[in-house]
């Protein structure tokens, strides 16, 4: 049977890493895989030119800097970046990363007992480590997931060792948490956030959980913060903050953490043995030892594509009621004028197939009616969103191929928009959710 490219290199991956994870570094691994000195790599072109943010367990814009004996399980770490440092992603000594996924970065220092993937870089320092295919670092690569800006309130809240707090959403001052703080469903703004040793942030189950941070998040030893029973995109994290004396977020040691976080204008440091499950961006990462990544969720994909719509218009759609759908987004390309009034409206009794979204300038949701995620920007921001894609082109050569990337369709945009925006918000954060009974809601992991 013949094996497709893509699986031999995949296969030859685990085929290489098995042995030096049972026995060490024996003869039976191919010389030019591993080195005890520096050595040069010949690059092949690009494995995947344009990767998208939702496969990432790591992401930075700068810098990647992994400590000892760190693991990740699923997920690809990826600096998005050029910039002038001799090393922009270091996997550390005795790290074990996903053999099944990527390291994407425009320099890589490989250090000793290292197992990863493939890495796809422009310069490859191999200090000892194991990896499946080198080839060249990507020409396009997705912009850090934007963030949904804070606005704190006067109301500082503190939650003494030992008590337990229940909070509803709304927004306040700073969060100091040394015992237990349970959030209900919905979105919170604090202008920081301090958990203590042994302290726990757990976002309550019923709907998804946003926490927008103006200044920094940090905790002590042995902290959790996650959503209770639920997968990590329940749990969304922005922190707005940048670097000071400490990385704008700072996870201390032992801390275990589900959730998407995000710091696009500072750094992350995760200390000795965070267990981190979701995905992670920042402007750089750095572990410590025995850090664990666990990919979970990932960040949505910023731009949606044409190929996943069942439903598409160019100003407006609306839906009689009791409609039904099975599989598919449904969306509206183009900011309309306002005469136009609201862009997609679902009737009454509608049931749209929770897996999937809307997307549209401005959504109405009728009584009873059951949707997935809603992308509706805010008035004042829908001029510069990110210009959905074109309707398509039936006359097209490619017409025939709906399955295509988005970057094959050109974006529709009005007059006035950003063709190059990025409408960004992290998951739920930017999303205006309904607030309907929603029994037996599926999620995509």
């Amino acid at each position: 049977m013949r094996v497709p490219k893509r699986f031999r290199t995949l296969v030859l991956g685990l085929a290489v890493a098995l042995p030096a994870i049972s026995c060490g570094m024996d003869q039976s691994v191919p010389a030019e895989r591993v080195a005890r000195t520096a050595q040069a790599v010949t690059i092949l072109p690009s494995i995947n030119n344009a990767p998208t943010i939702n496969t990432f367990v790591v992401y930075a814009a700068q810098s990647v800097t992994l400590g000892t004996g760190d693991h990740s399980v699923g997920g690809d770490i990826g600096v998005a970046t050029t910039t002038s440092a001799s090393a922009q992603l270091t996997v550390g000594t005795q790290d074990q990363l996903d053999p099944l996924h990527n390291i994407y970065s425009p320099s890589v220092v490989l250090s000793s007992g290292a197992i990863v993937g493939d890495i796809e870089t422009n310069s490859l320092t191999n200090n000892g480590g194991v990896y499946n295919t080198p080839a060249g670092y990507p020409t396009s690569m997705p912009p850090l997931p934007q963030l949904f800006s804070a606005s704190p309130g006067p109301s500082s809240i503190t939650v003494a060792q030992g008590t337990t707090q229940t909070l509803t959403p709304g927004s306040y001052g700073t969060l100091t948490d040394n015992g237990i703080l349970n959030l209900q469903p919905g979105t919170y703004s604090f202008s920081s956030v301090t958990l203590g040793n042994n302290a726990q942030l757990v976002a309550l189950q019923g709907d998804s959980t946003s926490v927008l941070v103006s200044g920094t998040l940090s905790t002590g030893t042995f902290a959790h913060i996650f959503p209770l029973g639920q997968p990590a995109n329940e749990l969304t994290i922005s922190v707005s903050g940048s670097d000071g004396t400490t990385s704008a977020v700072s996870l201390g040691a032992n801390t275990q953490i589900i959730a998407l976080l995000a710091a696009a204008n500072g750094s992350l440091s995760f200390g000795n043995n965070v267990q981190a499950t979701g995905a992670f961006a920042g402007q750089n990462f750095t572990g410590g030892t025995n850090v664990q990544l666990n990919f979970q969720s990932g960040f949505p994909v910023q731009t949606p594509s044409l190929s996943t719509f069942v439903a598409y218009a160019e100003l407006s759609m609306t839906l009689g009621s009791g409609v039904q759908s099975l599989g598919g987004d449904i969306g509206v390309a183009a900011v309309g004028a306002p005469s136009i009034g609201t862009q997609l409206t679902v009737g009454s009794q509608d049931v749209l197939d929770p897996q999937h979204t809307l997307f549209a300038p401005s959504v109405s949701i009728g009584a009873n009616a059951l949707v997935g995620d809603v992308e509706a920007p805010p008035p004042e921001q829908r001029r510069a969103v990110c210009c959905r894609p074109a309707l398509p082109d039936l006359d097209a050569p490619h017409a025939a191929s709906p399955a295509r990337d988005h970057r094959d369709h050109e974006h529709h945009c009005p007059p006035g928009a950003d063709p190059d925006a990025e409408p960004g918000e992290l998951r739920d954060a930017n999303r205006q959710r309904s607030r309907l009974p929603q029994p037996g809601r599926v999620r995509v992991l």
